[in-house]
């Protein structure tokens, strides 16, 4: 019983960021993955939204990584309540973060990404002893837009995040391909 326990400890440990209590980069890659491949075969559209937060070495320069720490852990606590039981959502880098929505098309992706970007710009931060402004850039991509090859979902979905950050941050923007021309 003991090793059970410790097994299953382990393997919690090495699939998830300590910090956030999210899945880390290589489980939510595994976990997306495994859905995509789920989703081809049935022909379902799975979404994949890519967000980091906006200035956010200011915040750790500024106010101190405690700081920082206090707003990483306080998006994740913003955002899970939104995400359904199915979604799959991880900490890909230091202050970026990637979900995945499964049976999830351009428009109900979209929405989701601007329901998690309001909920980000709502967070105070008087509990942290400062006054400071959180707030994200995201990129949204699908499979009926980028296929269902994880890299380039993740690839194409960070271009339209960056798309965010060159109009002005704290927005939402769709990857488009010769196919559709989205943003918002």
């Amino acid at each position: 019983y003991r090793t059970k326990r410790m097994q299953v400890a382990f393997r919690r440990l090495a699939e998830t960021d300590t910090l956030t209590g999210i899945s880390n980069r290589d489980h939510f890659t595994k976990n997306a993955e495994q859905a995509l491949s789920e989703a081809s075969r049935k022909s379902e559209q799975l979404g994949l939204i890519m967000f980091d937060l906006d200035n956010f070495k200011s915040i750790n320069d500024r106010y101190g990584h405690s700081a920082g720490d206090w707003v990483l852990k306080r998006v994740t606590e913003v955002i899970k309540p939104i995400c359904r039981k199915q979604d799959c959502i991880g900490r890909i880098g230091g202050e970026e973060f990637a979900i995945l929505l499964r049976a999830s098309d351009t428009e109900s992706a979209a929405a989701m990404a601007e329901r998690f970007r309001e909920r980000i710009a709502s967070i105070s931060t008087a509990e942290t002893g400062h006054d400071f402004k959180a707030t994200a850039s995201f990129g949204v991509t699908t499979t009926s837009n980028s296929g269902y090859v994880f890299d380039t979902l993740l690839s194409q979905s960070d271009q339209a995040l960056y798309q965010s950050k060159r109009e002005g941050r704290n927005r939402v923007s769709i990857f488009a391909n010769a196919k559709t021309n989205a943003s918002t």
